[in-house]
């Protein structure tokens, strides 16, 4: 693989709101053997379905299309008072829709990007379409998906992009998730709460603070996705400095490693090329498990859900690859 170099030139161009995303919107025999009985009250032609039989929902064309007559679910918002920000947060909450009363389940925390908040994979990155098409048609696991709001301060209005201080707000997501938002969504919902049943996941920015929140608190989360990743460097804006608030990857083999962790990119992201790409360097050189590949798409929802999609068919036990 050739060494790519995240050029001053486009580190610069995190100044475009466009590129983030979030201006504007977007998207049979019975095992007995010999001759069978035939039931006296069975007409002949066989037995008729009902009238109240629910039809079998056929899979969508696409992942993040609706099939018709599935239930998605409902969105959630919720607040809560965090000691970490110092104010109310918020969140987004979207439960297995065929929840069962009595049944626990695996939960997803998912991360956004600059200028974005906790709707935005719901609203622009058709979360709960990939999450239940994943489910019905492809054997993925039902889980509880909770949006995050990364803004942790006490507003939710962040700083400038050009400052440091933009990344440290930012760069509160992980302790903001285990101290404050699990122990509220765990007291809350019908959540499992061990390592192996909490997975993280974001994208651009949300995809750095997965990688950080993840290997911060190896105690929490058992799985990670880090679609375009945002560089580790101080200031997001950096020109021609390289200053990172990590600077490896490490396992902490007392908590287990990771069960997937998952890097995408797309081949026309001219936003963060090159980081992602490093990081499979990095982790590849820690010896660190991991999967890497490139999607058609640039720094965009497409390559986001692409990311998703693939993530949600390798956690909590699934173990598939997307097609």
């Amino acid at each position: 693989m050739k060494r790519l170099v995240l050029s001053a030139a486009l580190i610069l161009m995190f100044i475009v709101p466009a590129a983030f995303g979030c201006e504007g919107g977007a998207s049979a025999p019975d095992g007995t053997g010999g001759a069978q009985v035939q039931d006296p009250q069975e007409e002949i032609g066989g037995v008729e379905e009902p009238d109240d039989a629910e039809p079998v929902p056929v899979r969508p064309d696409d992942y993040r299309d609706r099939a018709d007559g599935v239930d998605y679910g409902k969105v959630e918002r919720i607040s809560y008072y965090s000691e970490v920000a110092g104010g109310t947060k918020h969140a987004t909450v979207l439960m297995p829709p065929d929840a069962k009363e009595g049944e626990r389940y695996p939960v997803l925390y998912l991360l956004h990007g600059l200028m974005c908040d906790e709707n935005t994979w719901f609203d622009l990155c058709s979360a709960a379409e990939i999450v239940r098409n994943a489910a019905l048609f492809e054997g993925a696991a039902k889980m509880i998906v909770v949006g995050v709001n990364s803004v942790v301060n006490e507003d939710e209005v962040a700083p400038s992009m050009f400052s440091e201080e933009l990344s440290e707000v930012y760069d509160k997501t992980g302790e903001e998730i285990v101290k404050v938002l699990k122990p509220y969504i765990d007291a809350n919902y019908p959540s499992l709460t061990g390592k192996w049943d909490t997975a993280v996941a974001g994208f651009s920015m949300g995809g750095r603070e997965a990688l950080l929140s993840a290997f911060r608190h190896q105690d929490a989360f058992g799985y990670v996705g880090a679609f375009s990743s945002a560089s580790f460097n101080k200031s997001i804006v950096s020109i021609g400095v390289v200053d990172p608030v990590l600077d490896e990857f490490v396992i902490e083999n007392a908590y287990g490693g990771f069960r997937y962790i998952l890097l995408n990119i797309g081949k026309l992201d001219f936003m963060t090329s090159g980081v992602t790409q490093r990081y499979d360097r990095m982790m590849t050189d820690a010896g660190i498990e991991h999967d890497f590949y490139l999607t058609s798409g640039g720094h965009d929802f497409s390559t986001w859900s692409d990311g998703l999609h693939t993530f949600v068919l390798n956690i909590f036990g699934s173990g598939k690859s997307a097609e």
